[in-house]
């Protein structure tokens, strides 16, 4: 290995000599013109690593407390205004007022969930159409987090214990959902850009395979993909370790309200921290906005021709199909579990607080874990997919084997909770960044958001089916371990999707073609002269890399 190291080194002296030689630019003027550049650009690179981590944290103070607090305050607010099924107060089950009927509880946040996806999905698929040519995205980004923190600050006065204020919660759980979903896409965007902001230093110096450069771009997307995430869960942690110490030292009666405030505390935070998303992220190239085209048009005619991309696209169609089947399901897997914990365990806010921050604590660990493994297990990535895949699997068979009232497991004890919670985060751990760092691959310049978007789009226009699936099985069984045994079976589908892939891959290479960048889109291949390098993407090579 080390040789390897020497002779590459070797190859770069003598390149640089020969560059020397044949310039008309003085040697030492051209020699340190070449050393700021590089310089600039890994300066550049870095400064763009932390920003990007910095705005994950940011960004993870209201997620958490919003995701956590507001739909334990539901709850609550719930068991106060709803009923039994044949008793007057919540017992077993609580049924409370929704619209002009009644519902039960877990089916009520089940159904908000899936007004979130449908309404978010609408949403992005202008946010994914229009915002690549948006030539501040900086801009753009900050205007979410804005919009974030908004809807974060008024919770602290919405305490009581009423109908219209669990209406009101319910209106702004789905507008959070919606604003989640864009700030999703528009964070993800980042992670192909600095992958492929380098410059090609295989074709400079002349020493690097497509295996070396490959694995560069790997390390730069797998490091963004993992600590990004890492900074959320390290905010999540430090709102739940505030809230647990508010409800602590708070007066009796507003200790179970120590959450919202801690909520609206995250909203004034992030408000001020947006700045950083402004002056701290890259400002990516723009696309050339068509002319005599209306919003309309370019908004539907771009989604419709991305899903003709993938059409022609099998890898990356397959990948984005199983991914979404994946999220599709974690999503309503994660709020099951935690309405099924609050009902049996009967927590209160402080563990309920222990229970989320022992998520996110695990995330970071199992997190780090992986990406120190990852480089010393030599294994491809999507191979580390299907083990994610598999771990998955297992919170859902078994919270499906407590169905049966004969048996003594299956989320019927506290410690199963923080059992499955393992499982969760092991997955959760692998399965993104690995999807982001494969899926980075196959975007072309100036389409990240679209790209990106357009995953965002089929899981809006998806996720609801888990959700109103689970929903009806709720209302008829009162028993939250049956929509468990649904999950078992939508998570089955990435997981064939993955081993299907792996098989046809050992056979031979895929005869997919990189349908992005064909004639249609010219102006989507960026040749940067001044680099001296062309920005090109190049779907085999990314599916025969990972």
């Amino acid at each position: 290995m080390q040789f390897g190291v020497d002779r590459r080194c070797s190859n770069r002296f003598s390149s640089s000599i020969q560059i020397l030689k044949s310039s008309k630019i003085h040697p030492l003027l051209l020699f340190k013109m070449l050393l700021l550049s590089r310089l600039s650009q890994l300066k550049s690179t870095r400064h763009y690593f932390s920003s990007y981590i910095l705005v994950n944290f940011i960004v993870g103070l209201p997620f958490v407390a919003y995701g956590t607090y507001v739909i334990f305050q539901l709850q609550q607010i719930g068991f106060v205004i709803g009923h039994g099924v044949d008793e007057p107060t919540c017992m077993t089950s609580c049924i409370v007022p929704f619209g002009s009927s009644e519902l039960d509880m877990n089916a009520v946040i089940l159904y908000l969930n899936a007004m979130g996806f449908a309404f978010g999905g609408f949403i992005m698929i202008f946010v994914a159409a229009l915002a690549d040519y948006w030539k501040q995205k900086s801009l753009l980004m900050v205007i979410t987090i804005f919009l974030y923190a908004a809807i974060s600050i008024p919770v602290a006065w919405l305490d009581k214990l009423t109908k219209p204020t669990f209406d009101a919660f319910s209106g702004l759980y789905v507008l959070f959902s919606v604003i989640t979903l864009a700030l999703m896409a528009l964070l993800n965007i980042y992670i192909p850009f600095c992958m492929k902001l380098e410059p090609d230093v295989a074709k400079e110096m002349g020493s690097f395979s497509v295996s070396d450069e490959t694995e560069r771009r790997h390390k730069i997307g797998t490091k963004m993909s993992v600590f990004g995430p890492i900074l959320s869960w390290s905010a999540s942690i430090l709102v739940l370790i505030i809230g647990i110490i508010l409800s602590k030292t708070l007066e009796l009666e507003r200790q179970q309200s120590a959450g919202l405030i801690m909520t609206t505390v995250a909203g004034f935070v992030t408000l001020i921290g947006s700045a950083v998303a402004y002056f701290g992220l890259p400002t990516l190239v723009a696309r050339d906005l068509p002319v005599g085209k209306s919003w309309w048009s370019i908004a539907f005619s771009s989604v419709f021709g991305l899903v003709k991309d993938l059409w022609k696209n099998k890898t990356a169609a397959l990948l984005l199909v199983g991914y979404t089947a994946y999220t599709d399901t974690t999503f309503a897997q994660s709020t099951v579990l935690s309405q099924l914990f609050i009902l049996t365990v009967k927590p209160d806010i402080v563990e309920f607080s222990l229970y989320s921050l022992s998520f996110n604590a695990m995330c970071i660990i199992f997190s780090l874990i992986w990406f120190w493994i990852r480089p010393r297990i030599n294994i491809r990535l999507r191979s580390w997919m299907i083990f994610g895949y598999l771990v998955n699997l297992i919170p859902a068979l078994w919270g499906s084997i407590g169905i049966s009232e004969n048996v003594g497991i299956g989320f019927k004890s506290r410690w199963e909770f923080y059992v499955a919670l393992l499982f969760t985060t092991v997955a959760n751990s692998i399965v993104n960044p690995v999807f982001r760092v494969v899926f980075s691959e196959v975007i072309p310049p100036k389409r990240e958001v679209q790209w990106f978007g357009m995953q965002l789009i089929i899981s809006c226009a998806t996720t609801w089916v888990p959700y109103v699936v689970l929903a009806p099985f709720q209302q008829a069984t009162n028993n939250l371990r049956y929509p468990l045994l649904m999950c078992f079976v939508f998570f089955s589908v990435p997981l064939a999707i993955e081993i299907w892939h792996l098989v046809a891959g050992s056979k031979g290479p895929t005869n997919d073609t990189d349908s992005s960048n064909d004639g249609s889109e010219k102006d989507d291949v960026v040749n940067n002269e001044s680099k001296g390098r062309s920005e090109t993407v190049v779907l085999e090579k990314a599916s025969s890399g990972v």
